[in-house]
């Protein structure tokens, strides 16, 4: 199992403490992840939230960006490794 925790994205310090709040202490990751890794999340599961940056351009009257502005916006795309099915992943490098 530890092994898997190199595969997935380093979530930022809020949002792990978001995650901690919620109760994940496994590894987690979005739909797309677990499929990439030969495992199917659960029918019925429900996703667990993360905060996400969202950037807004913008732009004038010609189409020309002015500004951009980055919003934060939480949403539920997260599943637990416990949520889903499947072959077990194969072992990864650990970093030097």
């Amino acid at each position: 199992m530890g092994d898997t925790y190199n595969r997935f994205y380093q979530y930022t310090f809020l949002n792990q403490l978001l995650l901690l709040m919620q109760g994940i202490r496994e590894p987690i990751g979005t739909m797309k992840t677990w499929n990439a890794l030969g495992r199917s999340v659960l029918k019925g599961s429900k996703a667990y939230q993360i905060v996400r940056p969202i950037t807004i351009m913008k732009k004038n009257d010609e189409g020309e960006v002015e500004a951009t502005f980055t919003r934060f916006k939480p949403v539920r795309c997260t599943f637990a490794y416990s949520q889903t099915t499947g072959a077990e992943p194969p072992p990864s490098e650990v970093p030097g």
